[in-house]
């Protein structure tokens, strides 16, 4: 019994390395975050691949993501911006050399360009040559984006949807940011778990009187001057590729400090909004704060007094769908980024639990508070919550 018990660890454990040592796919961002050492293996892990077998496409571009990632996330890193993307640049030209006109030599060229002009046609190439690939779905929504084309845009978003790429807790979470907003609104974002689920239900047909603007697709000036003309902002012009280190800073410094208030300061008078993760920026949102009122899952920005409670009221108990927080019957394809996301309503939640205890409406203020318990529950806030809520 003791033999058998001890071979059978033994193989189990004997199949975890092996396992472990197998290299597995970079998904996008937006649909999975693993700690920074298990990127570096995988590049590592890929790298060993394509030694095998020069012309193995796959593992060029498994490859090329991994290092990728590490070279946007790895915060011990000594290498400069323009070192990373010589770095990238490097693997693309080895890609070409071995294989040329590849849907994944295409994407990558695409990719390690960071949206700057002139690399679109290398993406419609590997769009040509999907061939059951899915990777450029986002790329293709961005693309649809930049130049205003919608019709794309909503293409590829309803792609993305289809082929399962899209989480569901995060098209819940991105509903009810929407559905809290006034009409016309223009709405500020930052990552892609805010923006491209915001795309999607748009080209579902849900709130498309929104306009989305996501602070990185932003900096993209041909792209800005076109959306900034359709909705009444001033013009306003970044450096091209060529300008210096220090022109680059400068223009970047400017950017943070006033280009929230030029959006702010729209012609059409569209009410703005920060959602809640881009109000975490401060470098964007601090010289606004005193005119950040908190309305649900987004700040809206107003010089003039804001009946903030009743929209909150509004919000949760008429706008927002919260059922999800508790029970689903789904497997949701990011639960952990899901998880953290929600933690957004912590704020919002217990600022109206407040209200009602203090007007006395113990039974609203239960209901609540259940909610905020659940958004917590096995977080390293459940025990901060659960203390305010005995108060």
């Amino acid at each position: 019994m003791f033999k058998h018990t001890f071979f059978t660890a033994l193989l189990v454990f004997a199949t975890l390395v092996s396992e472990a040592q197998k290299p597995q796919p970079i998904l996008s961002f937006a649909r999975e975050q693993r700690p920074l050492p298990w990127y570096k293996e995988q590049a590592g892990l890929w790298k060993k691949e394509i030694d095998k077998d020069n012309r193995n496409a796959t593992a060029w571009l498994q490859y090329f993501r991994a290092v990728r990632v590490v070279n946007m996330q790895d915060p011990d890193s000594k290498k400069t911006p323009e070192e990373k993307d010589a770095q990238l640049m490097s693997i693309v030209d080895d890609m070409e050399k071995a294989i040329p006109g590849t849907y994944e030599y295409n994407l990558s060229r695409y990719s390690a360009a960071g949206l700057r002009d002139g690399y679109e046609s290398y993406l419609l190439k590997a769009q040509r040559l999907e061939e059951g690939h899915t990777e450029h779905y986002d790329y293709m929504v961005n693309q649809g984006e930049i130049t205003r084309d919608t019709a794309t845009r909503n293409k590829y978003c309803l792609k993305l949807y289809e082929s399962g790429q899209v989480s569901t807790g995060m098209m819940n979470y991105n509903r009810n940011v929407l559905a809290g907003l006034a009409p016309g609104a223009i709405l500020i974002t930052v990552g892609d778990n805010d923006t491209y689920p915001a795309f999607v239900l748009q080209a579902m047909g849900f709130r498309k009187d929104v306009a989305v603007i996501n602070m990185s697709l932003i900096r993209v000036n041909s792209y800005r001057e076109k959306l900034f003309k359709e909705l009444g902002i001033a013009p306003w012009q970044m450096p091209g590729d060529n300008a210096s280190a220090e022109e680059a800073q400068n223009a970047e410094k400017r950017f943070e400090k006033e280009f929230i208030k030029t959006i702010i300061a729209n012609k059409q008078e569209r009410p703005v909004y920060l959602s809640l993760t881009s109000a975490g920026c401060d470098a964007y949102a601090a010289p606004l704060d005193e005119h950040l009122h908190l309305t649900g899952l987004a700040y809206k920005y107003s010089e003039q007094p804001v009946d903030d409670i009743g929209i909150l009221r509004r919000n949760f108990e008429q706008e927002y769908m919260l059922d999800y927080l508790k029970v689903h019957f789904y497997k949701d394809i990011s639960t952990d980024l899901v998880q953290y996301i929600n933690l957004n309503y912590v704020v919002p939640m217990l600022k109206l639990y407040d209200h009602y205890q203090l007007a006395g409406e113990t039974q609203r203020a239960r209901w609540i508070g259940a909610y905020a318990k659940e958004v917590v529950k096995g977080t390293e806030y459940e025990q901060q919550v659960t203390d305010h809520l005995k108060k």
